[in-house]
């Protein structure tokens, strides 16, 4: 409430990945500093998803991920990220072997933004713009997206 002042309602997502409001209930939606911390790829994905079902129609969102995409990055082109359940294979530009991230309640999901871009395009989602997170953190990116 401090940071967002004039908020209505602040909820979260319970232990399943819910949240227990109906859908296109919000015009934003603002999640910082938690899906980075799940593990599954496949909770994960569901607590995005849910996300996105709040959202109404013009809805915004404003989602803070890590996606080592941007770590991996050389001469303007992003690396590339391979997901599956428990753990993240991670591929800079013109790398065949790449580097494996096993998924933990601390660093969880770093997923991948082709995987982010078709997840939130699943769920009517456009990203309308990226932006780094801060200089330090090369991973923690910012996504902003619209519903609609």
């Amino acid at each position: 409430r401090r940071l967002v002042p004039g908020v209505e309602q602040l909820v979260s997502l319970d232990g399943e990945g819910n949240v227990s409001l109906p859908a296109a209930c919000a015009r934003v939606v603002y999640s910082y500093a938690v899906v980075q911390h799940i593990d599954k790829l496949s909770a994960y994905e569901k607590a995005v998803s849910e996300m996105c079902r709040m959202l109404r129609g013009g809805g915004r969102l404003i989602l803070q991920v890590n996606c080592e995409d941007y770590t991996l990055a050389r001469n303007g082109e992003l690396g590339h990220t391979e997901n599956f359940e428990e753990y993240s294979m991670h591929y800079a530009p013109g790398d065949s072997k790449g580097h494996l991230h096993r998924n933990t309640t601390w660093s969880g999901v770093y997923i991948g933004l082709d995987r982010m871009r078709q997840l939130l395009a699943s769920n009517g989602v456009r990203i309308t713009d990226i932006a780094p997170y801060n200089d330090k953190k090369p991973r923690a990116i910012i996504i902003f997206g619209i519903k609609g």
